[in-house]
């Protein structure tokens, strides 16, 4: 069965990681900047820097994020070392300025820049999991698994819920790619009981039963992952190719054509083609060569020929 390792960007700011889902939820400065733009934002940042001093640094350093929006990375590097210069203990400035680097390429800097502010602010999440992140990229996972394990206990204490997922998906491929997979299996077992990362932890727990022919577990933890996270595209596919594998070919049709739309919503065409070929299987065993025929042409158009006939099987 396919694994799903999402790319994660090298830090998630603050933000950029929040799940804001209503208009209630936004923080002024965010709100402002959706119906005002960038001028009118900078404005009321300064506005609230001479009205709390104490978090001048903060709002200046948010100038910052905003600049980053706009890709005016030399006005986004001067407000930031603007922030460091009014308290060089802000942590947001760091976590802001570490990842302004590393969009640039400037990689061992980004790195300096993470480590120094989770050295001036050991409170905040960000700048760990920015260390993390360049530490795993640079093969380094004892200390990319440091840096991730302080992240996720962060971003817990302060009910960070997406940030600390994000932190823990990145831990879990740290195991993997330092080929701990017993650590990184009990690691998702201990993570889903903490009420981490649910919906996809369950979806990898379900590929470690996959993988022993254990259709039935598998199955279950996919069934898991759905009640924990609707929204996990890849308990879909799992459910709809264990129940295949149990013969089940009724339930597996409705499973894998829910996840279909779910792939092309996200432009997963890897993934859209490898449950498109699931779909195709099943309709030609099932003697629906009508619907086998709708599923080639559709997965033909979104694949391309060449790609479609490599997926078959």
């Amino acid at each position: 069965m396919k694994k799903i390792f999402l790319i994660m960007l090298l830090v998630c700011t603050v933000l950029s990681c929040n799940n804001l889902k209503s208009e209630e939820k936004l923080p002024d400065d965010l709100k402002i900047y959706q119906d005002s733009g960038i001028e009118e934002t900078i404005k009321y940042l300064e506005k609230m820097g001479r009205t709390d001093p104490q978090n001048k640094a903060y709002y200046t350093a948010k100038m910052g994020y905003y600049y980053i929006e706009e890709k005016d990375y030399e006005k986004a590097e001067a407000v930031l070392n603007k922030a460091l210069e009014i308290n060089p203990n802000e942590g947001y400035a760091y976590n802001e300025l570490g990842y302004l680097q590393s969009i640039q390429g400037k990689t061992d800097l980004a790195l300096k820049t993470y480590v120094k502010g989770s050295e001036k602010d050991p409170g905040m999440g960000g700048n760990f999991y920015g260390a993390g992140a360049i530490y795993s990229d640079m093969g380094e996972y004892d200390k990319a698994e440091k840096n991730f394990e302080k992240a996720i206990a962060l971003y817990t204490k302060a009910e960070a819920k997406d940030k600390a997922d994000k932190a823990a998906r990145m831990l879990y491929f740290t195991y993997l790619d330092k080929g701990e997979r017993d650590k990184a299996r009990k690691f998702l077992n201990d993570s889903v009981s903490k009420g981490l990362a649910q919906g996809y932890f369950y979806s990898q727990l379900a590929n470690f039963y996959y993988e022993e022919k254990n259709f039935d577990e598998a199955l279950k933890y996919n069934l898991k992952g759905l009640k924990a996270d609707p929204d996990e595209a890849e308990n879909y596919f799992g459910a709809g190719v264990n129940y295949y594998y149990k013969r089940d070919n009724k339930q597996a049709l409705k499973y894998l054509e829910k996840v279909v739309p779910m792939y092309q919503k996200n432009q997963s065409l890897d993934y859209l083609g490898d449950a498109y070929a699931y779909l195709y299987k099943i309709n030609i065993e099932e003697g629906n060569k009508e619907k086998a025929d709708e599923i080639e042409a559709a997965a033909g158009q979104e694949l391309g020929k060449e790609n479609w006939e490599k997926k078959k099987f």
